[in-house]
Formats: C-alpha cells, structure tokens, sequence
C-alpha cells in the first residue's frame, strides 16, 4: 500500500478552516486535539483535508513548531488508510489536528495518541 498525504489533502481555504473551528466536533487526547466536519462535495474531489496547528504561544521557536507539524503530519499520513474508507461516498472530512503541550513529545508518543484518535473518529464514522 502506499501512503500519500498530497497538496490537495490539505486544508488551506480560511472560510473551510472557520467553518471547521466554528462548527467542527472535537476529540481530544492529550496532547494532541482532533477537529472533524463533514462536507459533501463532488465524486472526484478530495475525500479528505488536513490541517497540522501548533501554537506559536506554547512553542516559541518557529524550529519546535516545525518539528511537531512534521511529525503529527508523518503519524497521520502512516496511519490514514485505516479510517478512509469509513468516510461516506460524496462526502469530505475536513481535519485539524491542534497540538496543545508546551513540551516536545517523541514520535512514539504521538503515534499512540493519533492511534487512539483514528480509533476514535473510525468509531463516529461508522456509526453515522
């Protein structure tokens, strides 16, 4: 199987992104928070974007933030195939992941915790 987050996996439109943190569900397990929304779009568009969120006020070097961006991005990328298909046809998931510690966690650590928000949001998908 080959693992692909591509350009058009990531969500960059700041209405879609409002519309995300305005009126998005929310799983958290720390330290790292899940926001989900559903759209319906078209049969050939992206069935589902991600945005990566560290905030500059608990890691203050811009180097820190990159690093957590990388590797949350890397763990969802590995581990995407195992709640896309529970994603309804003619549907798209919008997804942000917000880290919210001020201390930097070792991949291991952050490939638990997205393993057990995938887990969760499988759960909410299959039961929709």
């Amino acid at each position: 199987m080959r693992f692909f987050l591509r350009k058009n996996n990531r969500l960059t439109h700041e209405k879609d992104i409002s519309e995300l943190f305005s009126s998005g569900s929310s799983i958290f397990v720390y330290p790292v928070k899940l926001l989900y929304k559903f759209s319906k779009i078209g049969p050939d568009k992206a069935q589902f974007k991600v945005l990566v969120v560290v905030s500059k006020r608990n890691l203050k070097r811009a180097v820190k933030r990159n690093l957590i961006k990388r590797r949350l991005r890397e763990v969802f990328r590995l581990n995407l195939y195992k709640f896309v298909d529970s994603i309804p046809s003619h549907t798209r998931l919008d997804i942000a992941l917000i880290y919210v510690s001020k201390e930097i966690q070792e991949s291991s650590d952050l490939e638990k915790v997205e393993l057990e928000l995938i887990e969760k949001l499988r759960l909410k998908l299959n039961t929709k």
